[in-house]
């Protein structure tokens, strides 16, 4: 009989419930907002959220904290026309708890790509890495139930952090 382990389960639920839903409990997850704007979409992000070139979204930068310990730097790109009204004090707490709890919609799915890259200067200055060491990235595109992208997303992690776990089924 094969045991249940409850890390594992975490990890294989973790992208599509966000880092303060899957540390809850376990660790508390803070957040430094380094930048919040409201951008165009250019045809890079046109094409990753499937919107118009020119298309507003929110570009967010965040220091995210485990037990006060950098964790992870996100890289956050939100059109407006599906997340209104996002706020400064929603990027401090839990974007998805924002999304669920304040707007109702429902976090369905998303894509996920792991790279690893050489860290640049803010990799270097806020995860206290070396100029040639890398940083491995999660590219993230996330759905809503409806079919719609609401969240493109860059984490990137110190690579001495990183771990990545999966459970494979046979069919």
């Amino acid at each position: 009989m094969k045991d249940f382990d409850p890390l594992m389960e975490r990890a294989v639920n973790k992208s599509a419930r966000g880092l303060t839903a899957q540390y809850q409990g376990i660790k508390e997850v803070t957040s430094d907002v380094l930048e919040f704007e409201v951008v165009p979409a250019d045809e890079l992000l046109s094409e990753k959220l499937q919107i118009d070139v020119g298309d507003f979204v929110y570009h967010i930068i965040r220091l995210r904290f485990l037990d006060k310990i950098p964790h992870l730097i996100d890289i956050t790109y939100i059109p407006i026309s599906v997340i209104p009204n996002l706020k400064l004090q929603h990027l401090k707490g839990s974007i998805y708890g924002y999304i669920e709890n304040v707007l109702k919609l429902k976090i369905q799915s998303c894509h996920l790509t792991i790279h690893a890259a050489l860290s640049t200067p803010l990799e270097q200055q806020y995860l206290g890495l070396k100029e040639n060491e890398p940083y491995i990235q999660e590219e993230q595109i996330s759905f809503l139930s409806n079919g719609s992208i609401f969240e493109y997303t860059l984490s990137r992690q110190h690579y001495a952090h990183f771990e990545f776990q999966t459970v494979i089924v046979q069919q």
